[in-house]
């Protein structure tokens, strides 16, 4: 964990931040949370579009360029859109009910040592 916050506050003050949030993510995951500032700067999108009104935006995809997409398989809301992962009624119905002996508390499962 040393070396990966090492590896993390590695940079030039004033220049641009290196494209390592995978990094970051494991210090969280590692329980480094709130990662430590940076004094660098983060890149952002070379063409930027404005984003739509409220009532406009919940009905259209965003503008792909408001993205850096350097780090993910895909490389459009689109691509996204369509990887979505899609709800199996049937199966979270059998999970449930394999747990819901431990969920439901019953008369002999209270007393039971």
């Amino acid at each position: 964990m040393k070396k990966q916050l090492e590896d993390y506050m590695q940079y030039d003050i004033g220049s641009y931040c290196a494209d390592d949030w995978d990094l970051g993510l494991k210090l969280i995951l590692g329980g480094c949370d709130p990662l430590p500032m940076r004094r660098c700067l983060a890149r952002s999108p070379r063409i930027y579009q404005s984003p739509f009104l409220i009532n406009e935006s919940l009905w259209k995809l965003p503008d792909d360029r408001n993205v850096r997409w350097s780090k993910y398989q895909c490389r459009s809301f689109s691509c996204l859109q369509k990887k979505r992962v899609q709800f199996d009624r049937d199966r979270e119905a059998e999970m449930g009910n394999s747990y819901k002996h431990y969920l439901t508390p019953t008369p002999w499962r209270i007393f039971d040592h």
